[in-house]
């Protein structure tokens, strides 16, 4: 069977490391080597990683502070020497002894479905649990109101809906990253913008990790359900402004990245999108009307035209 690479990113994380290699330690699949790249930890987390006698289990340290999750996990995805599939691994959760054997598979499945050297992006749902995996919600995807189904380059250009810790992506996709974007909000939406460019993205529906919510999360996970939960994510209007102007970023960088292998719809939308930065408000929404940058639900879109 294939061999899989994972890559784990740490910083201070000694809080939970440990439950999270374990659980990996743990897995069914077992042909796998455990790649950490860490951030230059002032904790214990070096201490509990040597602490595993154990030969698939490596560690780099950056020489300096990569300057957050996103940077230090694409340049895991640059610098290490992976096998043919990789995942990624917060060291906060605790993944299901059947998630890679089953991520696995649903590539597998993938590949044989798409002409040879197609780039692939699998990615799970998640279960919310708590600091001490007490249960929050049997599915992430319910919980956040996310639909993975949406896997159009325009509709994910407006809206990520791939949570990196259960991503599994081939080597095609990896080889399509020769080096590090200029601008990108987190390497999990740059990867499925990737696929969904030049490839193919598939899921699957059963959560496979369990999405620990602990008050100091990178990226948590809320009730989007919820009037209250969403109000208050839309009075932080510094938050917002920040990731609107990343998004507008993002979108300007991949169609510079990628010039010479986007189709010309795909260009206009990169242009278009990344053009609303310096729009009015009006502008912005005629924009998002004439070129589909929806989101999934009507919170989220009334959100939107209130954000910009």
């Amino acid at each position: 069977m294939a061999k899989i690479s994972i890559l784990l990113c740490t910083c201070n994380s000694g809080a939970y490391l440990r439950a999270l290699v374990d659980s990996i330690l743990a897995s069914e699949y077992r042909d796998f080597e455990l790649l950490v790249q860490d951030d230059c930890s002032e904790d214990d987390t070096h201490a509990i990683l040597r602490s595993y006698d154990d030969p698939r289990i490596r560690i780099r340290v950056n020489p300096s502070p990569s300057g957050g999750a996103a940077q230090n996990f694409m340049s895991a995805l640059l610098n290490w020497d992976t096998s043919d599939y990789i995942m990624f691994a917060d060291a906060d959760d605790y993944w299901e002894p059947e998630k890679i054997g089953k991520t696995l598979e649903c590539m597998l499945h993938t590949e044989a479905d798409c002409p040879s050297g197609t780039p692939v992006l699998v990615h799970t749902n998640l279960s919310v649990v708590g600091k001490d995996l007490e249960p929050i919600s049997p599915s992430l995807w319910e919980y956040e109101k996310i639909s993975p189904e949406r896997t159009s380059f325009r509709q994910l250009l407006a809206q990520n809906n791939v949570t990196g810790c259960t991503v599994m992506i081939n080597r095609a996709l990896k080889e399509l990253v020769p080096d590090a974007p200029a601008s990108f909000v987190m390497h999990d939406w740059w990867l499925a913008l990737c696929a969904s460019a030049f490839g193919r993205i598939a899921f699957l529906r059963e959560p496979l990790i369990r999405y620990r919510q602990h008050g100091e999360n990178s990226v948590g996970a809320y009730n989007a359900g919820s009037l209250s939960a969403s109000a208050k994510k839309l009075r932080n209007r510094e938050r917002i402004e920040r990731i609107y102007r990343q998004m507008f970023d993002q979108a300007a960088c991949f169609g510079r990245y990628y010039r010479d292998r986007l189709t010309p719809e795909q260009a206009d939308l990169c242009r278009a999108y990344a053009g609303m930065k310096d729009q009015t408000r009006i502008g912005k929404a005629y924009t998002i009307i004439r070129n589909g940058f929806w989101k999934n639900t009507l919170l989220r879109n009334l959100g939107q035209f209130l954000a910009i």
